[in-house]
């Protein structure tokens, strides 16, 4: 027997480096995102003279469903025909439908449809609570006394119902409150708005500032309403609110009346004890830069930020930058500019969410470095913490309509049933019906079973442990004992060895045999002339 231990020390050494390679071959590969395919209109013009703008989308999850809602008015844009269209702003309309068991459910206007007809809509948001859906817009027609307020309406899934709208707040004559946005904390709905008041605090009759206001409803009762941007002179709009292990988190832009035009981005965090932080302020980009559109998202249990900087070039003209900052030991990181660098392009309203534990990121851009035409178009890249990915498209191809752009914006992303995707506004377009802005959906990843490998590219898209199909027999490589013929695919019982590796990794095997062979019968030939030279007896 001591004769063998020279070779199959050979074959142990062949295997040691044969092996790695061997466990590599039919592992998967997970790309940064998958080829991207169809759209779906979400907004189809009704068959009428009036052509309609579709715009401003947002969607929220809702238990097995998802509500896509968007503004709706009328066109500043031509008609077919070369003459203007009536203008009715009181007409502006909130617009909602569902998408439920793989269907969507017809338009609903929930501004007008069951209520007062001069009942219309601006900005419309919407937050999932307690299983119901929240939905929140602008309206002069729901105060008492025709000033701005803002206006709830609540959809329940169980009855197919909807209740009547309400304001959430008083507003005193000659007071607007505008832009509500709802988050889920602490078991309440908490929803932030901006508000002017000549009434309240250091507001003057003359020259009344806007402030940022915040209040909670707890399913019966709405909380007092509580100042949170602190009084200071200027212009606090757009904000933003989200939960975040344990805290609630504000952001807003701020728009000093010393030299207006240059905002900058505040934030603010409401402690577990219910206590509002003095502001953070200075996170914008800098006095030259107005920062605006403030976002505030959470990317795996990390508060981030995102804004559009506008600035000016030297030819003053006004581009515009995405902006990121990431919080890292309860202090936010430095900018980060999203897009690739430059001046003379609009980088606009990036929107965020967390997908693959990666944070995905999608913007409007008229660069053309990044896509082609003069037009804007919407883009989206990744982020690992590190380094951005690469920058892909979402916009369909573009197109002119008498020298018109088929500008594409105010994108938003969410995640439904592992899937990653996109709704957008957009015009000119050769998705859309015709010569006005339409809400378009566009599906941008897919990854049902969890295994790294998108559907569009997945054999199995249902089936964690299989992702390919060499041979095309139905049975996944991982379970195929025969990955490379398809007549067969079941281990054969007089060979309990044969099958089990495939033809690729055979081919790897063989070579290293041929490679290494010579080093093995060297160990044997040095072996054998050791024996040879050893003394006898």
């Amino acid at each position: 027997m001591q004769s063998v231990r020279p070779l199959s020390a050979a074959l142990l050494a062949i295997l040691l480096v044969a092996l790695p390679m061997l466990s590599m071959v039919g592992s998967p590969t997970e790309e940064t995102l998958p080829d991207l395919v169809e759209f779906v209109n979400l907004s189809p013009q009704p068959a009428t003279n009036d052509i309609m703008n579709d715009e401003i989308p947002s969607a929220e999850v809702l238990g097995d469903s998802v509500a896509f809602l968007w503004e709706t008015d009328y066109t500043h844009w031509p008609n077919p025909d070369g003459t203007q269209p009536h203008e009715y702003p009181e007409n502006e309309d909130a617009q909602i439908r569902f998408w439920r068991d793989g269907e969507f459910t017809e338009p609903f206007n929930i501004s007008t449809e069951g209520v007062k007809p001069e009942g219309y809509g601006h900005h419309p948001r919407m937050t999932a609570y307690d299983g119901r859906l929240y939905v929140f817009w602008n309206s002069h027609a729901w105060s008492d006394n025709n000033t701005f307020a803002v206006v709830l309406r609540v959809y329940d899934p169980a009855t197919d119902t909807w209740d009547q709208p309400r304001t959430i707040c008083e507003t005193p004559d000659g007071g607007i409150s505008a832009g509500g946005i709802g988050t889920v904390h602490d078991g309440k709905l908490w929803v932030a708005w901006q508000g002017r008041s000549p009434t309240q605090g250091n507001f003057s009759v003359d020259d009344p500032d806007i402030e940022i206001m915040v209040s909670s409803f707890d399913g019966t009762t709405w909380g007092p309403v509580t100042n949170i941007s602190g009084g200071k002179p200027g212009k606090d709009t757009e904000p933003s609110l989200v939960s975040i292990g344990g805290e609630l988190h504000a952001a807003w832009s701020h728009d000093d009346p010393i030299k207006p035009g240059n905002a900058d981005i505040h934030h603010s965090v409401m402690s577990a004890q219910g206590v509002w932080s003095d502001m953070t302020e200075g996170l914008g980009l800098g006095p030259t830069r107005n920062d605006k559109k403030a976002l505030i998202v959470d990317w795996n249990g990390t508060p981030c930020l995102l804004w559009q900087s506008d600035g000016i070039n030297i030819r003053g003209r006004v581009y515009s930058d995405a902006v990121l900052s990431v919080m890292g030991d309860d202090r936010w990181g430095a900018p980060l500019i999203i897009n690739p660098p430059g001046n003379d392009h609009g980088n606009v309203v990036p929107s965020a969410v967390t997908f693959r534990d990666d944070l995905y990121i999608a913007w409007a851009t008229s660069d053309d470095g990044i896509t082609l035409g003069t037009d804007m178009d919407v883009v989206i890249r990744n982020f690992d913490g590190e380094r951005f990915g690469e920058i892909v498209v979402l916009s369909p191809s573009d197109t002119n309509v008498e020298h018109n752009p088929s500008d594409d914006g105010s994108v938003d992303l969410f995640v439904f049933e592992g899937n990653l995707y996109a709704v957008f506004d957009a015009i000119f377009s050769p998705v859309t019906d015709g010569p006005n802005k339409d809400v378009i959906l566009r599906y941008v990843g897919y990854d049902h079973d969890g295994d790294g490998t998108d559907d569009v590219s997945d054999a199995f898209p249902k089936d964690p442990k299989e992702w390919t199909d060499t041979d095309g027999d139905g049975v996944g490589d991982n379970r195929d004992a025969y990955p490379d013929d398809r007549t067969r695919w079941q281990k054969e019982e007089d060979d309990p060895y044969e099958g089990r590796i495939s033809g690729d990794a055979c081919a790897i095997g063989g070579m290293l045999l041929i490679i290494l062979a010579p080093f093995g019968l060297l160990l044997w030939f040095r072996y054998t002339e050791k024996r040879k030279a050893r003394p006898k007896g």
